[in-house]
């Protein structure tokens, strides 16, 4: 449960942009108060990458790779979904 609510907020956290580098989404998790490890964080997108959803260019920037997959994804309310895994999240982790 703990690896599926990390994979959402994975994208949910970074489908507004181009492209993002793991540092930045670690940084965008910690000012998140969402005490993910760097480990964490690189399973979470070696799933996405396995699942052909997210890939590792060259230059180490992380994309999505299917346009259509991201065009579905940028209609929704990015913010509010983001901040319900967060709160999901946090409310696991104080039980």
């Amino acid at each position: 449960m703990r690896d599926n609510r990390l994979d959402r907020i994975v994208v949910y956290a970074t489908a507004g942009g181009d492209g993002f580098r793991p540092a930045e989404l670690q940084q965008r998790l910690h000012t998140l108060a969402l005490p993910y490890t760097a480990e964490e964080v690189n399973r979470a997108l070696q799933r996405l990458d396995l699942a052909y959803i997210i890939g590792r260019d060259p230059d180490g920037i992380h994309r999505y790779r299917v346009p259509l997959f991201i065009d579905m994804i940028r209609e929704w309310d990015l913010d509010l979904a983001l901040a319900e895994e967060c709160e999901a999240a946090r409310s696991a982790w104080n039980k």
